[in-house]
């Protein structure tokens, strides 16, 4: 079975910075790595972000830190 997966990067005043996925996802273990650049083709500024995993009936969020280079 497959499900529709969004995960998405939030900075802290709500606003979508980038989306890692955003579409179907066969059922089991999925990574899936930022290297900071937004969806605009820009890089972020370093600071706290929220991830978000949103599924069928599933949202888990988690904070993180980005330290760019």
């Amino acid at each position: 079975d497959d499900s529709y997966v969004n995960v998405n990067v939030f900075d802290l005043n709500g606003k979508i910075a980038s989306t890692l996925n955003s579409g179907r996802l066969e059922k089991g273990n999925h990574n899936f790595k930022w290297d900071g650049m937004s969806n605009s083709g820009n890089m972020v500024s370093n600071g706290v972000y929220i991830i978000q995993i949103k599924t069928n009936g599933y949202e888990s969020m988690k904070r993180i830190i980005f330290e760019g280079e």
